[in-house]
């Protein structure tokens, strides 16, 4: 009798084995969410911020956040919208709340087993305090002139920066 539970039991691993190694065994793999770019934030107050995290999977992110690297406060995915890619990808949006004005932050990212590096961020100034913006918009084409408008702007240490037009990656 134990030597045919044993044999069931080796039969039973390997069929195992083959189900989960055998192309069309869909059910069972299971795949890691991509970001597809860096998370990146929104709609900045004194007291929070939307953090965006654009990936191929509409499973939750999670954002761990705090005054220093350890964190400790954390927020979840509150809304995702589907972009028009092919395929497509997904936006979640993470509001960030509980936080101080002109207050440096420490963020990052989680989803399926994978983190982001960690970023970090400025929170608005209580209302009534001055703070240095800089106006940048379209730059068409010549990226010599736009390095040159980006260290002008990166030299005057702005706390926000508005952008009149589109932003572009590459000439698509």
């Amino acid at each position: 009798m134990l030597q045919l539970s044993r044999r069931v039991v080796a039969l039973t691993l390997v069929l195992l084995l083959l189900f989960v190694l055998l192309p069309g065994s869909q059910s069972v793999r299971t795949s890691v969410a991509a970001m597809q770019m860096s998370p990146y934030l929104q709609a900045v107050t004194p007291s929070s911020v939307y953090v965006l995290v654009e990936d191929d999977s509409t499973t939750p992110v999670t954002v761990d956040y705090g005054l220093t690297t350890a964190y400790g406060m954390t927020a979840t995915t509150e809304s995702t919208a589907t972009t028009t890619a092919s395929p497509a990808t997904y936006v979640h949006n993470i509001k960030l709340t509980g936080l101080q004005p002109n207050t440096l932050y420490h963020y990052r990212a989680f989803q399926s087993g994978v983190y982001s590096n960690d970023y970090t961020f400025t929170t608005a100034g209580a209302p009534g305090t001055q703070f240095r913006f800089a106006w940048i918009a379209d730059m068409r084409t010549g990226t010599s002139v736009h390095d040159q408008i980006a260290a002008r702007v990166l030299s005057a240490n702005p706390q926000v920066s508005l952008y009149g037009g589109d932003l572009a990656y590459d000439g698509s």
